[in-house]
């Protein structure tokens, strides 16, 4: 039997990646903070994340396979991982080099590959049609909200100061209250 904790995992450390991205966009750090340490821990996140989801498969060179069917949900994961984690890899090249925030257009295009590695979690659970819990679009709204709310949790970490911005208290509140509502 496949464990599927490597699955949990993943959906954990890379929504989570995501999802901080995302609001990272709507919140960007300012001049003379450490720019490099969301993209840092992102890429270590989505390491982490990706090893599990080899993983998952109980031998990595299955992945192989998987990359062979498209429509499979573990090959739209592992294919937006591999795009959002490119784009953060070219965020984090940015803030080594200029110490500034990342580029609007970067942030932009990297908050869209962070939704649609959420889109992509929530869609492979979906295909599930042998399990009635997650064959419907409340899979879909747990995995986006769910990413969007740890991500949005995790955020002050690489910025104390967003922590004093009463739009971002008050997002975040409402993220967590949607997720609660979610869950």
């Amino acid at each position: 039997m496949i464990s599927e904790f490597p699955l949990f995992v993943f959906t954990l450390l890379g929504g989570t990646a995501a999802g901080a991205y995302i609001f990272a966009w709507a919140f960007p750090a300012g001049e003379g903070k450490k720019n490099w340490l969301l993209p840092c821990a992102s890429l270590v996140l989505l390491a982490i994340g990706g090893v599990a989801l080899l993983m998952h498969l109980g031998h990595p060179e299955r992945m192989f396979y998987a990359f062979s069917n498209p429509n499979a949900g573990i090959t739209r994961e592992g294919l937006t991982t591999g795009l959002f984690g490119i784009l953060v890899l070219v965020d984090l090249i940015c803030a080594l080099r200029s110490g500034k925030p990342m580029p609007k257009a970067l942030g932009i295009v990297a908050a869209i590959a962070g939704a649609l590695l959420l889109l992509a979690m929530g869609s492979a659970y979906m295909q599930f049609h042998g399990i009635p819990a997650w064959d419907n679009w409340t899979s879909m709204l747990m995995f986006v909200v769910g990413g969007l709310s740890a991500g949005i949790l995790v955020l002050p970490l690489f910025d104390s100061d967003i922590a004093k911005n009463s739009t971002f208290a008050i997002c975040a509140a409402i993220m967590n209250a949607l997720f609660a509502c979610t869950a």
